[in-house]
């Protein structure tokens, strides 16, 4: 049914190269992955791959490329748009964690697609992750004890919960 609405051949023999931008919107199209809460995010992730490899076909597409990605990708600053004021302001560069979040919408998207026998090979095989920051702090008893006294009553018992079985917040 997904096939038939994106206008994808039952046939193999008879699919076309697509380009990974097609492929994306293919990816974002699936009643699968709409049904995701992190929809938005997954949709907000494939921008800056297809700005990058824009008409590249997925078949050609090699592990080096997606490596390229991530170089490209950890360049870029973060900017943020204030509809208010009307400006943008760029003030830092792209985490490794967001790149590595990407690279992982892109991973995905290939899956499913070798699944539905629209591609034979995945190029983020093989690729490595990029190290990301450690989250280890935990809240020194004085923090955690003045942090409480500022808490309203029902914030307070959820911290207090999050505290004491390691939650992060």
């Amino acid at each position: 049914m997904e096939r038939e609405i994106l206008g994808i051949p039952h046939d193999p023999e008879k699919a076309r190269e697509y380009s990974l931008s097609e492929l994306l919107h293919w990816y974002l199209g699936l009643d699968k992955v709409k049904a995701l809460r992190s929809y938005k995010d997954i949709v907000g992730r494939t921008r800056s791959l297809k700005k990058f490899f824009q008409y590249r076909k997925a078949s050609e597409l090699l592990p080096s490329d997606v490596e390229s990605y991530q170089v490209w990708r950890k360049k870029q600053n973060v900017c943020k748009h204030n509809t208010r004021k009307k400006q943008t302001v760029c003030r830092k560069k792209v985490s490794n964690a967001t790149v590595n979040r990407e690279v992982s919408v892109l991973k995905r998207c290939f899956n499913l697609a070798i699944r539905e026998k629209l591609l034979q090979e995945n190029p983020c095989m093989g690729v490595e992750s990029l190290k990301e920051k450690e989250r280890n702090r935990i809240c020194a008893c004085e923090e955690f004890e003045a942090l409480k006294k500022e808490l309203h009553a029902n914030a307070r018992d959820v911290v207090v919960l999050a505290y004491h079985t390691g939650m992060r917040i």
